[in-house]
Parts: structure tokens; sequence; C-alpha cells
């Protein structure tokens, strides 16, 4: 990696992209449900460990290969259910009986729901697509939150309440969807970044330790690979998201969190 742009510099602007891109006007792609709603819908189909992995209370049904067994599973679905969510799955425009269904083949949950269960959002931000969607939602008082310590608890909760987002950032080259950048929160481990492809950010693993060929960390790798059209895309990026949001925010507002990411 170039010795003139540090690692510290990237992360600011990584920084600064993800404070961004969590205050563009998302339209709903799908029924808005409110966060209890949400987290109804998430609790019937997945049970979650303290680190926030989820596990699917039906086991691997995308597995399943027929029709006759899917009908089984959205049987035992719908008598787990009470009232209260049966009425959510309703307003989603969903059969509370047709949780589950098969798709070209595979079995999963039912789109519509699963868009409003993750929040499904998309803004168009210049020649940009970008869509937004949402883990499930956390109490205050859950395993994950107070698995962290007593003092990092309260902004844990009040940044992850809503779940955790991910952000898949488009734009389309001859006609084809091009995935350009991808931010994935991890509120314990610190997610997955990339960048056309690349990994930037996020969770390396130990393995973002070992050493190359050429004596440079795996994890500075990505950012090596692309660095030369990575600084010049956040510059750009940075800039027309800022734009899209300065008339809809107050401009002292956006202007001092902006500052506080100041990449210099």
């Amino acid at each position: 990696m170039s010795t003139e742009i540090s690692p510290e510099c990237i992360n600011e602007h990584i920084k600064k992209v993800l404070l961004l891109l969590k205050k563009q006007n998302y339209i709903p792609q799908a029924t808005v449900l409110t966060t209890q709603e949400r987290k109804k819908l998430f609790n019937l189909l997945f049970t979650y460990n303290e680190n926030g992995y989820e596990e699917s209370v039906y086991g691997e049904y995308y597995y399943l290969e027929t029709q006759e067994e899917v009908d089984v599973l959205n049987q035992k679905v719908f008598e787990n259910m009470d009232e209260e969510t049966r009425a959510i799955i309703f307003k989603c425009g969903v059969n509370p009986n047709k949780v589950f269904s098969m798709n070209e083949g595979d079995c999963d949950i039912d789109k519509q729901l699963l868009f409003s269960m993750q929040a499904y959002g998309i803004a168009q931000v210049g020649e940009y697509t970008i869509e937004i969607t949402r883990g499930h939602p956390i109490d205050r008082h859950s395993v994950e939150i107070e698995s962290f310590r007593e003092d990092a608890q309260q902004e844990k909760f009040a940044r992850y309440k809503d779940g955790e987002a991910k952000f898949i950032v488009s734009h389309e080259i001859n006609g084809k969807k091009i995935h350009i950048y991808y931010h994935s929160e991890g509120m314990h481990f610190g997610g997955y970044i990339s960048f056309m492809g690349q990994q930037i950010g996020g969770n390396f693993g130990s393995s973002g330790f070992q050493i190359n060929s050429s004596g440079m960390m795996k994890m500075d790798e990505g950012r090596y690979n692309c660095i030369n059209e990575l600084i010049p895309f956040f510059e750009y990026f940075e800039n027309i998201l800022f734009q899209e949001i300065s008339n809809v925010f107050p401009s002292s507002t956006i202007k001092d969190e902006y500052k506080k990411t100041k990449c210099m």
C-alpha cells in the first residue's frame, strides 16, 4: 500500500461513508413494520446466541425439495404463531399459512415477508443504487447486549436496537448490475466491508494477520489491490452522498459529524 495512504486514512473514509449511507432517504420496498413487529417475526423463525448468530427454529429448510414438505413446514410455523404474529403477517400481504414458499426449486421465507422483516429499502443517489437491509432487532437486556462491558452496553443498544445494517451499493455498466461497495455491520466482530470484490475492512479473521509472499499482511492485500480506484471512489461517493442529504437535514448537524471523520 502506498505510504501516502495510511490504513488510518482508509478507516476514516469507511467511517464517513457509513455515516452518510445511514442518513440517505431509503424508499421501503415492502410493508413498513415497527421494530417490535419486526422482532416478532424474527423471533418466530430464528433463535440467537450471545454473539448474535442466528439459527433457524425450523432447521435447514432450504434443503426441502417438494411442495408437500414445504406445506408440512408451514403448518408447523402456523401452529407456533400467536394471533398478533398472524396479524403482522397479514399486514405484510402474506398468508400466515404460507410463510415459506418454493422459488425456482428452493425453499425460503416468502420474499415480501422477508423484505418487511429486514426493513428493505432502496435509495438512488447519482448513478448508484443503494440497498439497505437490517438484521433482527435487539432488546436492551438481551444476552447479546449484556455480553459487553457495562459501560458500553447503552451505546451498543442505541446503535443496533433496530438490527445490524447491511448496505449494497451498485450501478449498471453496459446493462449489467455491478456491485461496487458492500458494508455489513458487525456488532461483535466487525462485519465485512468490500470494494469491487476486494475485502477492505471488517473482520479478516486470524488469517488476516498472516504474511504473504510479498511480506504484506493478508488483511492489507485487498486494499493494496484496489487502492488506485478506492480513494477516488471514496472522495466522489462521499461528495454525492453528502449532497443528497444536505437539503434534508440541518447542514450544521451533517457538517459537524462529517468533520469528525475527516481524513487528513
